[in-house]
């Protein structure tokens, strides 16, 4: 833990023991132009404090468990080991509830679980601290339950695990606010039977092992994309048996948290009249659940089968048809799937430069973040290739720029386990993008409230991942 303290301390100060939210994006900014002149960029202005505050505005949520309008050193600490994990919005809203009556509750259990991390891997006797971390448990638990002898058996499997200190610590999280593990498996069927092996180099230029449908194996059944949103038993789907099954993870969501995911956020966008073979499929609707679910992706292999597909006229005439009508039961409607598109963007409206937006970005190692970022001008969405009639140019602060690299990894590298962020530019589709709100330049807010109840239906924004809880207030962040 005391790696991470250091990056607190980098911020507040080595007697520092809270922030306020000015102060750490004060600080944000800092470190973010410094590198930036480092880098040979110019000087930041006004767009660019906006950003940092923004960005900061909704991480609030995060950073502040106990709701007390400022960050402790415990919070920081707590973001900063779950921000790879993708594990925040399993733990947060049921951890916040709880510091919400006794504040010192985090930092305690961090104590407490940097003691049993060093006395399991030194094979050291651990009930003492067990019997102490349950004498913590909090009474919401006992209304739900969940007694001491319940949760033990959860807490020694968080901890007896081969897993890296982040991952372990947010298992620990996990399973002390109540939330019990369930394994997360994909099944991939070659809907080819065999055949693709033998054409593809012909057809589309490089050998593939199969044409891949997927399904996600969670709770006891089988999700998957065919038309509609389907779950069935467990292998026992129209497409046979799976030629790969492959465990993923174990997820601490509840099935019932599962179900309303799919409901209010899949089924907006996955339905008869959007399925489309290249932009719209089974895959692409495993790979969501994965994220949801653990924070993973379907293999590269299989998401890369549109690209090929494309990229062949021949396979793109005589495949493309055949699968759309195979894998959606030949109900596929396409004139309802284009107006479903134009509808999402025309919604959304035109954005001016300097408006809040909010995107899904995908991080190598983090799978996706909903990020809040601010829309450029015209002069750099021109230098950066974006296309003004159907993308826009946002800007925005990575918090965390070591792409790929969780904090453990980075200490074992030799690298700061809290780099300091970076300012980034990226092209946005329309149909990506959400507004969200805010107040003047000088006095950045995001209304949270707001930016959690954009629909995908509404905006054609995907999954709202990490914004799974309703937000408590408004906050207010100036530099």
């Amino acid at each position: 833990m005391e790696a991470f303290r250091k990056d607190f301390e980098r911020h507040a100060g080595a007697q520092g023991i809270s922030l306020a939210p000015t102060e750490l994006a004060a600080s944000w900014y800092n470190e973010a132009e410094v590198r930036h002149r480092e880098e040979g960029g110019a000087e930041f202005g006004t767009l660019d404090r906006k950003v940092v505050s923004v960005r900061l505005a909704q991480l609030m949520r995060d950073l502040d468990l106990a709701v007390s309008g400022y960050i402790s050193a415990a919070s920081w600490i707590h973001f900063a080991v779950l921000a790879d994990t993708g594990r925040g919005a399993q733990i947060n809203p049921m951890l916040s509830s709880t510091l919400q009556w006794n504040p010192d509750l985090l930092g305690r259990l961090q104590e407490l679980f940097g003691k049993l991390w060093i006395a399991q891997h030194e094979n050291r006797d651990t009930r003492s601290i067990f019997t102490q971390i349950l004498n913590l448990s909090p009474p919401a638990l006992q209304i739900r339950g969940i007694t001491a002898e319940k949760l033990l058996p959860d807490l020694i499997k968080a901890v007896d695990t081969e897993s890296c200190f982040c991952k372990t610590y947010a298992d620990f999280m996990a399973s002390f606010v109540g939330r019990r593990r369930y394994e997360v498996i994909l099944h991939m069927y070659d809907i080819s039977n065999g055949l693709a092996k033998q054409v593809s180099k012909s057809l589309l230029g490089e050998e593939t092992e199969g044409v891949w449908h997927t399904g996600v194996v969670a709770f006891g059944n089988e999700y998957y994309f065919a038309g509609d949103a389907i779950y069935n038993d467990i292998g026992q789907t129209k497409f046979g048996t799976p030629k790969r099954v492959i465990h993923v993870g174990y997820t601490f969501w509840h099935q019932a948290d599962f179900h309303k995911f799919i409901c209010d956020e899949m089924k907006p966008l996955f339905h008869r009249g959007t399925y489309d073979v290249i932009s719209n499929n089974c895959n692409h609707y495993s790979d969501c659940l994965l994220n949801f679910l653990v924070n993973k992706s379907v293999p590269d292999d299989v998401m890369r089968q549109p690209e090929l597909l494309k990229r062949s006229r021949l396979a793109s005439e005589l495949i493309g048809p055949f699968l759309n009508w195979y894998c959606s039961e030949g109900i596929v409607d396409r004139q309802l799937s284009s107006e479903s598109a134009e509808e999402g963007i025309s919604k959304l409206g035109d954005l001016e430069t300097g408006q809040p937006v909010v995107f899904q970005r995908r991080c190598p190692g983090r799978s996706v973040e909903l990020t809040a970022g601010v829309i450029c001008d015209e002069a750099e969405s021109s230098s950066t290739g974006v296309d003004s009639k159907e993308q826009y140019c946002v800007r925005y602060f990575d918090v965390f720029p070591t792409a790929g690299l969780c904090a453990c990894q980075s200490l074992r590298a030799g690298r700061s386990v809290c780099e300091p962020g970076k300012l980034r530019t990226e092209s946005v589709d329309k149909k990506d993008l959400a507004r969200a709100h805010l107040e003047t330049l000088d006095a950045c807010s995001i209304d949270s409230d707001a930016v959690h109840k954009v629909r995908p239906a509404e905006h054609g924004l995907g999954p709202a991942y990490g914004f799974t809880a309703k937000s408590r207030n408004q906050v207010r962040v100036s530099i």
